[in-house]
């Protein structure tokens, strides 16, 4: 019966998970990192946004501001639509950056 319930629960964890992540997901000023990422309800900051995207997925932003501070772990593209200025400030770091290749 334990063995049954863990099993159950683990699923449903990793279901919920898997749920969550999206292959775009979405910024603006007037975003809260507390939405779920989406054309209605857009994150506030690039690092929400990093960290609910699919890995390989896209962060679009939908107007021009600051995002904040972000760091990237995985393979993650951030775009902008035309008029949209969404740029990313290379901060000092004590290694280089590097791009992660295609899988």
């Amino acid at each position: 019966m334990f063995t049954k319930s863990l099993c159950i629960a683990a699923i449903t964890v990793s279901m919920a998970t898997a749920a969550h992540a999206r292959a775009r997901v979405l910024v603006a000023s007037y975003g809260n990192d507390s939405n779920p990422c989406t054309f209605g309800s857009p994150c506030k900051t690039f690092q929400q946004a990093h960290d609910v995207v699919d890995a390989g997925g896209e962060v679009t932003t939908i107007d021009s501001a600051g995002f904040g501070p972000i760091n990237i772990t995985m393979a993650v593209t951030i775009t902008s639509p035309d008029g949209v200025e969404a740029g990313v400030v290379r901060l000092r770091v004590a290694m280089p950056l590097t791009s992660m290749p295609d899988k």
